[in-house]
C-alpha cells in the first residue's frame, strides 16, 4: 500500500540518494534493513531485439554478442536465482531480420510465448509492415500486449470503455511475492512523423501526458506497491530535455509516483541513471544487454525500500537456450539459405562517401533500382529520392547475395510516387541538403547555392543538362519513411507530398525488393549503368 503522496515523494527521495546500485548497508541506522528483512521483486526486460534470435554484431563491429537465445539461456538462469520475477519486452520486438520477416514477425512472438514472457509494449518499428501485421502479432500474442497510449481499431486503449475493442492494455498488475506491481506500458508519440496513414489505418499514438491522467488514476486505485513504467520510449546519456520521439521528462515531472522506468527505442545500454529522480534503465538492443530491474521491500513495513537496475552483456561467456533454438531452427536455416542466395554481379566497388547534390554510388543504386523497378511495372517516374541507411563500408565488387541487399537497405521500406513542381522539389532538396542525414536525388540533377543554413537549390535540370521550368511537373519515388517526414526531420517534404495535386501513392513495392530485382535484370551493374 502507497505512503500519501506527500510522503511517498521524500520516501522515494530517499530511496533514489544513491541511485540504483543503493546498497541496503548505506540506509540510515535506523532503516537499516538486514537480508531477513527484505523481500525482493526482479523485473527482467529485454527491448529492440529487432528480430535477432541468434547472436549479432553491435554497432562498433564487435562479433557475437546477443540475440534471444542467449538472452533466454541468462533469463532462465536469473529466474532460478530470483524465482520471484516479471519478464517483459519494451518493443522493436520483430523487425530488422530476414527470418522474422519471412514469418511476418510471428516467430519472435512465439519465441516470447514460449519463454512466458508477462508483456511486451508496442514499438515503432512493429508498424513497418503495415497495420495488418500488428494486428496477427497482438493476435499471436499469449501474454499482454501495452500500449496504453495508443489507438487501435480506432479505439483509445487508455479509455476503459473503449478498451475491449482495441486488443492492447494500457497496464498490468501482477502480484508477486505477495506485492502488487503495477507495469504501466507506453509507446513513442512520434508515429505519424514516421508513418503515412496508408499503412496505419485504425491506428494512432498520442502525446502520453495527458493520456496518464487517466491511467495513473485507474492504477493507483488499485493500490499497487510499485508502479513501473515500461516504454518504447528512452533519454540519451546527453538528454536533459524531451524531443518529438520520447517525453519521459515530462511525464516523470507530471508523476513522480513513478518507481522506475524500463526504456528502450534509443538503442543505449544505460544500466541506471535519474529522469527528475526516477530511477532509469535501459537494456540496449538486439538483446547484447540483458536488464535486471531488482525491487527490495521491507518485509515489515511491505514499503518499497531500494531499487537496483543492472543491465548484463550477453557475450560469449552465455550459450544458446536449445529450447530456443530447437524452436526456430528450421526457420533459421530456410533463412541462411535464403540470404546465401546470389542475386548478380556487381562489377565495381561502391563508395559510399556522399555530399548535398553529389550523390554516392551507394545512393545512386538505390535510385536505380527505385526508378528501373517502377517503370517495369508501368509506373513512369522522372527522379528518386533516397539517403544512405547506417553504412560506412563500401559495398565491395563480386557476387552479390541477398544478405549484401540487407546491407544497402536494412529497413523494410515501401516506394511512393508523388508529382511535383520543380519549384515544389527545389523546396523538398532545400530542406533534405540542409539535414545533416541528407538524402540525395537520382535521375534529375540539382544546381545548390551557399552552405550550411542558406544552402538552396537554385535550379534543377535533367542529366543532357537542359533546364527545368519551376511550373514544370515531374514524378519522383521516394521510400516512405520519407514521405511520412523521415521521423520529424523532412516536414515540408511531408507537406508537399499531402496535397491533393501530388496524387500521392503508396505502393506496396518494397525497396529492397526492387533492389534485389535490379541485380537480377541488370547483372552485371557498372557504375555507368546507374543513375
Amino acid at each position: 500500500m502507497h505512503l500519501p503522496l506527500k510522503h511517498k515523494l521524500s520516501r522515494r527521495t530517499f530511496i533514489r540518494l544513491g541511485g540504483g546500485a543503493l546498497l541496503l548497508a548505506t540506509l540510515p541506522r535506523c532503516m537499516r534493513l538486514n537480508a531477513e528483512s527484505i523481500d525482493r521483486v526482479s523485473i527482467f526486460h529485454t527491448t529492440d531485439l529487432h528480430g535477432n534470435i541468434l547472436p549479432t554484431s553491435s554497432y562498433d563491429g564487435v562479433a557475437d554478442l546477443g540475440g534471444l537465445a542467449r538472452c533466454a539461456a541468462r533469463l532462465k538462469e536469473w529466474r532460478r536465482l530470483y524465482p520471484h520475477s516479471l519478464t517483459i519486452d519494451v518493443g522493436d520486438l520483430y523487425q530488422g531480420t530476414d527470418v522474422s520477416l519471412r514469418s511476418d514477425g510471428r516467430i519472435m512472438i512465439d519465441c516470447l510465448n514460449h519463454l512466458n514472457f508477462d508483456a511486451w509494449v508496442i514499438g515503432n518499428h512493429e508498424l513497418d509492415w503495415g497495420i495488418e501485421t500488428v494486428h496477427e502479432a497482438v493476435s499471436a500474442s499469449n501474454m499482454p500486449v501495452l500500449g496504453g497510449n495508443l489507438s487501435l481499431h480506432d479505439s483509445r486503449v487508455w479509455i476503459e470503455a473503449e478498451r475491449e475493442r482495441s486488443s492492447l492494455l494500457p497496464y498490468i498488475m501482477r502480484e508477486v511475492n505477495g506485492y502488487r506491481i503495477a507495469i504501466v506500458g507506453l509507446t513513442t508519440p512520434n508515429m505519424a512523423n514516421w508513418f503515412l496513414p496508408d499503412l496505419t489505418a485504425g491506428f494512432a499514438a498520442f502525446d502520453p501526458v495527458p493520456v496518464m491522467n487517466s491511467v495513473m488514476r485507474e492504477v493507483e486505485a488499485q493500490r499497487p506497491d510499485a508502479t513501473i513504467l515500461a516504454v518504447h520510449m528512452g533519454v540519451r546519456p546527453w538528454s536533459r530535455e524531451d524531443d518529438a520521439a520520447n517525453r519521459l521528462f515530462a511525464i516523470t515531472k507530471a508523476f513522480p509516483q513513478i518507481d522506475a522506468i524500463i526504456a528502450g527505442h534509443t538503442h543505449r545500454d544505460q544500466p541506471e541513471r535519474k529522469v527528475n529522480s526516477v530511477v532509469y534503465t535501459q537494456a540496449n538492443y538486439f538483446g547484447i544487454h540483458l536488464g535486471h530491474l531488482e525491487l527490495h521491500f521491507d518485509r515489515q513495513t511491505r514499503k518499497l525500500a531500494a531499487i537496483r537496475p543492472v543491465t548484463e552483456l550477453m557475450d560469449k561467456r552465455y550459450g544458446l537456450d536449445p529450447e530456443v533454438i530447437a524452436l526456430t531452427r528450421d526457420a533459421i536455416d530456410a533463412s541462411e539459405a535464403h540470404l546465401a542466395t546470389p542475386v548478380g554481379i556487381l562489377a565495381e566497388t561502391l563508395q559510399f562517401v556522399s555530399r548535398p547534390a553529389q550523390p554516392s554510388p551507394y545512393e545512386r543504386l538505390i535510385g536505380s533500382a527505385l526508378i528501373d523497378g517502377l517503370r517495369k511495372r508501368g509506373i513512369a517516374v522522372d527522379a528518386a529520392i533516397h539517403g544512405l541507411l547506417f553504412t560506412d563500408a563500401p559495398l565491395l565488387a563480386g557476387e552479390k547475395t541477398v544478405a549484401d541487399m540487407w546491407q544497402v537497405i536494412p529497413f523494410e521500406n515501401f516506394v511512393v510516387t508523388a508529382e511535383v513542381t520543380i519549384a515544389q522539389l527545389k523546396t523538398i532538396m532545400t530542406e533534405m541538403f540542409r539535414n545533416r542525414n541528407h538524402r540525395s536525388l537520382m535521375g534529375l540533377i540539382p544546381i545548390i547555392e551557399g552552405s550550411g543554413e542558406s544552402l538552396a537549390v537554385a535550379a534543377i535540370h535533367h542529366p543532357d543538362g537542359s533546364l527545368l521550368g519551376d511550373n514544370q511537373r515531374v514524378t519522383i519515388a521516394i521510400n516512405s519513411y520519407d514521405a511520412a517526414s523521415g521521423g520529424s526531420r523532412f516536414p515540408t517534404t511531408r507537406e508537399i507530398l499531402s496535397e491533393g495535386s501530388a496524387n500521392r501513392i503508396l505502393h506496396r513495392l518494397q525497396s529492397r525488393a526492387l533492389l534485389i530485382e535490379y541485380f537480377q535484370n541488370n547483372s552485371p551493374v557498372t557504375i555507368d549503368s546507374l543513375v
